[in-house]
């Protein structure tokens, strides 16, 4: 659907159900998203429907993201929570496996993600956020050109301590 020089999107549907399922169950990742609370088929199974009814209303986007090297499904990106008013959305991430990250493979999906509301949608505000301890991907957001507009400070309890949320924008130029 949409295709950089190292990865492609695209809509996220249920023959990607097992692979989320591993990665969604994994403490490691879930530190970066939302904790550690495991979640069953049906949840996750539950997630891709909304996430169709989701696109289908145009309330939010959510793309598989698959290596072009190998075909390997990797992650996931998304243009969430779009307000059609403000012409703002939130914009999220997640690369599953360590062994696919620090490849520049989420930097490219994001920006992709981020072409894909600018050219495509029409939006001129996207946000984020990221817990404090998550260094690497507060780099590339920056390296994309986002900026921080404020900190919710211990508002996570993850792996028994509790972590700040970092908030961070980026508005599109306008021509």
């Amino acid at each position: 659907m949409f295709r950089g020089r190292k990865v492609e999107l695209n809509v996220i549907d249920m023959k990607y159900l097992d692979r989320i399922m591993d990665a969604w169950n994994n403490p490691e990742l879930k530190q970066y998203l939302m904790g550690a609370i495991p979640q069953s088929r049906y949840e996750e199974e539950s997630w891709i429907k909304f996430a169709e009814q989701e696109m289908k209303a145009r309330r939010s986007f959510v793309f598989a993201i698959e290596r072009l090297d190998t075909g390997k499904f990797i992650g996931t990106v998304g243009v969430h929570d779009i307000n059609w008013v403000s012409r703002s959305a939130t914009v999220g991430i997640a690369i599953y496996s360590q062994e696919d990250r620090e490849q520049g493979f989420g930097t490219e999906a994001m920006q992709l993600a981020i072409e894909f509301a600018w050219n495509d949608l029409n939006l001129r505000r996207l946000e984020l956020s990221v817990h404090s301890f998550n260094e690497r991907a507060q780099r590339i957001y920056e390296k994309l050109g986002f900026k921080i507009w404020g900190t919710a400070h211990q508002k996570m309890f993850i792996r028994g301590r509790y972590v700040d949320t970092i908030f961070m924008e980026l508005f599109r130029e306008l021509t």
